[in-house]
């Protein structure tokens, strides 16, 4: 209720919430981090925010005391580390072991959202063509252990990508399996093309 009275008041968004009682300082919190993302900084009201004097006061030790501009900046250093993917991950190679099928070709895919195509070369490198999106994202950390298979590809979402990893079997010409990503699970199949 509050962000829907929030929707262009942060204030208002606050004050339905708490006057709703119940679980006011969690709901409250909720709401106010939500449409101060929403809004940035700069429409939170000074009346709430000056009192603080940027200072956030702590009972843990070597922590006691905290600007809360620095730990702001610092929550969003790390968002924005998180959301990329690492190093690591994008140059590790594929894992091959006693494979019983072959993974590398082209493979027309199915999931509920529309049609896929999914490359895998040679030399294990892949993508995988999102036609819905008109995307094409890289396939990486290619894993086949006799005819188990699994991959990880990327959807841009805005400013961010998320990660979605594919886990199934291949029998003969058919490849079948779950996608999964943030606790969101979704069937893929598809056939050698």
């Amino acid at each position: 209720m509050g962000l829907t009275f929030g929707s262009g008041d942060y204030e208002n968004g606050i004050v339905v919430t708490v006057r709703g009682g119940w679980d006011t300082d969690c709901n409250g919190a909720t709401v106010g981090s939500i449409l101060g993302a929403k809004f940035g900084a700069g429409s939170l009201p000074d009346k709430w925010i000056g009192v603080l004097s940027d200072r956030l006061m702590s009972v843990v030790r070597d922590c006691n005391d905290n600007r809360i501009s620095e730990l702001a900046d610092r929550t969003h250093r790390l968002a924005r580390r998180m959301m990329e993917p690492s190093e690591d991950e994008d140059e590790a190679g594929p894992v091959v072991e006693t494979a019983e099928v072959e993974l590398r070709g082209k493979w027309a895919l199915n999931v509920s959202f529309g049609k896929q195509v999914l490359t895998v070369n040679d030399d294990w490198s892949g993508q995988l063509e999102m036609t819905a999106f008109g995307e094409i994202a890289k396939v990486r950390n290619i894993r086949v252990e006799r005819n188990k298979v699994s991959f990880v590809y990327g959807v841009n979402k805005g400013e961010m990508v998320m990660d979605i990893e594919f886990q199934g079997t291949i029998k003969g010409d058919r490849l079948t399996g779950l996608c999964s990503s943030n606790g969101h699970e979704f069937e893929m199949s598809g056939v050698r093309i």
